[in-house]
């Protein structure tokens, strides 16, 4: 049997065991990109949070290079955005090592007993801190590149614009002059023969705005 005394050893012991095994376990962190590779998809990234020891120390992980990037896509399809540095990613390491996965994709041995290793991240893009990053639409899907928006709206109304001039009300606009467009004729102004065509377009169109 034992004793009391001797069990409280035993029990920091494995505590500390568990703790320096977690301490080297990494499951998800923010990070930072330090350098963005468009060809390959991948960044190099900071870690963002630092690691605290039990002594007050605290100390910076290190930037780890060749991330691959997690972008909507396909074997066709592709959506793809620019990353730079200082733009901010959610970091999630595998349970197992992905050197071979990087290189060759597809059905692979990880070749390497390594597990949820600092090295082993890939990078989702997009995650900021509260309130950080561009202001979300409450009710509207927002496809935004610096100065260029695509909104669509919960109203099913689209707005495609530059911050100054909005694509969409320009060709609603045109419709509107063609179908109150004359032509001077010996009769005097007359609609176009294909005002029909215009009105109908022109109806149409606002469905969209």
């Amino acid at each position: 049997m034992v004793d009391k005394k001797e069990k409280k050893p035993i029990i920091e012991s494995l505590r500390g065991i568990v703790e320096a095994i977690l301490l080297n376990s990494h499951t998800a962190l923010p990070g930072i990109v330090e350098t963005f590779n468009a060809s390959d998809k991948t960044v190099s990234v900071k870690p963002a949070l630092k690691r605290k020891y039990e002594n007050g120390v605290i100390k910076e992980l290190p930037v780890i290079p060749n991330v691959p990037i997690v972008y909507p896509q396909g074997s066709e399809a592709l959506i793809s955005f620019p990353l730079k540095n200082g733009d901010p990613v959610l970091l999630v390491f595998s349970e197992r090592s992905i050197d071979t996965w990087k290189n060759k994709g597809g059905s692979v041995s990880p070749e390497d007993e390594r597990k949820f290793d600092l090295t082993d991240a890939i990078a989702i893009p997009g995650v900021f801190h509260i309130g950080g990053g561009i202001e979300a639409k409450p009710a509207s899907l927002l496809i935004k590149y610096k100065n260029f928006d695509i909104e669509i709206t919960d109203a099913g109304k689209i707005k495609i614009t530059n911050g100054t001039y909005d694509v969409i009300k320009i060709i609603d606009d045109t419709l509107t002059a063609l179908t109150n467009m004359t032509i001077n004729t010996m009769l005097g102004p007359q609609p176009p023969n294909n005002l029909a065509t215009f009105i109908t377009l022109k109806n149409q169109m606002g469905n969209f705005v």
